[in-house]
């Protein structure tokens, strides 16, 4: 019997991991009337976003997304860690707020205020106050 495997951080192992998780990229970005869908792809961070400018079936297709991602990531023998998973709904002046919950594999996850995306804090309302704060006070401890 021969195993062979690639240290963890080396070069080799974020290229390979890249090429096996690329056709994901195919099952969620969608175009078509109504609705968009964009992912984005950092190292072994996978960031939708789903733009819909007419909220009356956005909760349902936003489990519909998580329903098909987290089926690509079974059948890819992965799986999708939804502690880690945030959903945010960005509002402007004039939108209101529609309670959004995500469910997968029978656990549910509510929308939160803000996130941290590539070390920037980002709140719904696109505003820089939270991620100002979070600077001030790194900055303040050292």
């Amino acid at each position: 019997m021969y195993f062979s495997y690639l240290p963890q951080g080396s070069i080799h192992g974020s290229l390979l991991f890249l090429l096996y998780i690329n056709n994901i990229m195919k099952i969620t970005n969608i175009k078509d009337n109504n609705n968009k869908s964009k992912s984005l792809l950092f190292v072994d961070d996978k960031s939708l976003f789903i733009i819909k400018p007419n909220p009356t079936n956005f909760i349902k297709d936003i489990n519909g997304v998580f329903t098909n991602i987290n089926s690509w990531f079974i059948v890819s023998l992965l799986s999708l860690n939804f502690e880690k998973t945030s959903p945010i709904q960005f509002l402007t002046k004039n939108s209101s707020l529609i309670p959004i919950s995500v469910g997968c594999d029978n656990k549910i996850k509510s929308s939160v205020t803000n996130i941290t995306f590539l070390r920037i804090t980002i709140d719904k309302t696109l505003m820089w106050k939270s991620h100002i704060k979070m600077i001030i006070l790194k900055l303040s401890v050292s």
